[in-house]
Order: C-alpha cells, then sequence, then structure tokens
C-alpha cells in the first residue's frame, strides 16, 4: 500500500502477521510445550520407579553391604534428578540415563562374573593399546593424553582382578573401569 504525502510516499507493508498465522503459531507453541511436558512427566516418573526398586533393594536382609550401598547411592541419583526437574532445572540426558541405571540386586552370577572379568580385560586392552598409538603417531609426547589411557587400564586390571578374586565390587566402580576413553587420533 501506498501512501502520498506532499512529496513523500510511503509504503506500507504487511509485516505483522496475521491474526490467523499468529493463531497457528500460539497454538504450535502450545503443542510443543504440551509435548515437552509429557515427556518431562514420563521421565519424571521412571525415575520415581527407580528410585522405589533402589529404596526396596535397600532393606533386603541377603544382599551385601556393597550392594545395598549400591542401591542408596542409585536411589539418590534418582531423587536428586527428580528434584531438579520438579524445580525447572536442566538435567543431562546422561544423568538421567544413569539414575535409571539398574544395578543387579543380588550376588552376580559365577557366569556374569566371568563375562564382566572378560569384558574388562578387553576395555584394559584397549586401554593400553590407545595409550602406545598416541607414542607412535603423535610427533610429541603427550603424557596428559597417554594417561587417560593408562590409568583406566589400572582401573580395569584392577576391578577385574577383585572379581577374580571373589571381592564384592561397587557397581559404579565396574561402570567406569568399562569405560574406555574416546581414541585421542
Amino acid at each position: 500500500m501506498v501512501f502520498l504525502a506532499g512529496s513523500l510516499a510511503f509504503v506500507v507493508s504487511a509485516c505483522a502477521p496475521s491474526s490467523q498465522s499468529l493463531a497457528q503459531q500460539q497454538n504450535a507453541n502450545a503443542l510443543s510445550q504440551s509435548a515437552a511436558s509429557d515427556q518431562m512427566a514420563q521421565t519424571i516418573s521412571r525415575l520415581q520407579i527407580a528410585k522405589a526398586r533402589d529404596e526396596g533393594n535397600i532393606n533386603n536382609p541377603n544382599i551385601t553391604a556393597v550392594r545395598r550401598e549400591d542401591f542408596t547411592v542409585q536411589a539418590a541419583k534418582a531423587d536428586r534428578a527428580i528434584k531438579e526437574l520438579q524445580h525447572g532445572y536442566p538435567v543431562p540426558h546422561d544423568e538421567i540415563e544413569d539414575a535409571l541405571l539398574e544395578v543387579p540386586s543380588q550376588r552376580i552370577s559365577p557366569e556374569y562374573r566371568a563375562q564382566l572379568i572378560q569384558e574388562l580385560l578387553k576395555a584394559k586392552q584397549l586401554d593400553e593399546k590407545r595409550e602406545q598409538e598416541i607414542l607412535i603417531y603423535w610427533k610429541d609426547d603427550q603424557p596428559i593424553e597417554r594417561s587417560k589411557f593408562s590409568l583406566q587400564a589400572q582401573r580395569a586390571a584392577k576391578v577385574a582382578k577383585d572379581l577374580q578374586l571373589g571381592e564384592s565390587v561397587h557397581w559404579a566402580e565396574i561402570e567406569q573401569a568399562l569405560y574406555v576413553p574416546p581414541d585421542a587420533l
């Protein structure tokens, strides 16, 4: 639309959204917020179930003190994530997954123990291989990078040894020992 006022011409464009497109945008935003709210409610519900499961296992008289501590830690992780979400704080996905992690409720079977030992030894080998690759392929020695793999290899070896000796090992310790840092190359 063009208006003439004296020697000046003014152009008025339709920059403002129409009432229909504004309503559609508001409706889409409301649906998006509703979906996010539903997803948060589902996450909180899953965390509450995990927390209740862990708290129930804490009172099991047939478990070891180490396993009881594992359940206490897991219940606390779930409780913390629930509180943060309920108060509007963002909780990283990996923290939620960690809080939802199910700790074996009983002593691990000899078969599962043997499987874990093999996985730990494979993780140790991979850590050692990556540590050596840094020495071979990098121009400069990178002690900080190498130490990540060296420490993980030592951790995996220690936990594997403890499991071989029949020791009770915290589940979080097993999980940490199975972790292999990303390839530095």
